[in-house]
């Protein structure tokens, strides 16, 4: 790998990567952090790599195997929405059509009900949202988690000091490029990433107990 003063042009802020990455840097170099430049970096003589981290995340197989659930549980909710939607309709129809035979107090009762069960159709849906993004979120942040492994095993292998993200790098030279050794050893030890459904509607469950408890009026 080549020095960084043979090729390397930075976007702006010197040594920043993408959030949930962790710099790899010798700490020599972390005193002089605040010098923001390429030139700075350079003058130490320290080696730079380059990883696209974007494409580690969207085309490796752990991210395809996210994407591919996430798709697949989606589908199963529109059509579970969908269903719920149709047999609501149904139901307010019928109501419609039973007024003229009802009480007015009948009627009210049978209206409350039905509205009623329109709130829980739109709790559940913003439950099964809410769940899903979690569910998202815990997935790529354990695959985030698995390729800043593999990049400091890297770095320590083959002596990088800096390992930027190719986003945060104007130009860099094809050698700096440690996309493709990263993601061989991605797809090798991390293929899947379970798309954990249930952990997740767990765990808004209990975020959605404890802030009704929060927001309960106080026993006199």
């Amino acid at each position: 790998m080549m020095q960084v003063s043979k090729m390397a042009v930075l976007a702006g802020a010197g040594v920043v990567v993408l959030a949930g990455l962790a710099l790899i840097v010798g700490p020599s170099l972390l005193s002089h952090a605040s010098k923001n430049s390429a030139e700075a970096i350079a003058g130490f003589g320290h080696v730079i790599a380059v990883i696209d981290a974007q494409a580690v995340l969207n085309s490796s197989k752990a991210g395809k195997s996210i994407q591919d659930q996430l798709a697949t549980q989606r589908d199963a909710f529109q059509k579970e929405f969908s269903k719920m939607e149709r047999d609501l309709g149904d139901e307010e129809k019928k109501l419609v059509a039973e007024r003229d035979k009802l009480t007015p107090e009948k009627f009210a009762e049978k209206r409350r009900a039905f509205e009623e069960k329109l709130l829980d159709a739109r709790r559940l849906a913003q439950r099964r949202r809410v769940s899903l993004e979690k569910a998202s979120a815990d997935a790529y942040n354990k695959l985030r988690a698995r390729m800043t492994e593999i990049v400091a095993e890297q770095a320590q292998a083959n002596g990088y000091d800096i390992v930027l993200t190719r986003q945060n790098v104007v130009l860099a030279e094809k050698e700096m490029d440690i996309t493709g050794p990263v993601m061989d050893k991605l797809n090798k030890d991390f293929p899947d990433v379970k798309l954990d459904i249930s952990a997740a509607e767990k765990a808004v469950d209990t975020a959605l107990e404890g802030a009704e408890k929060s927001n309960a009026p106080a026993a006199e």
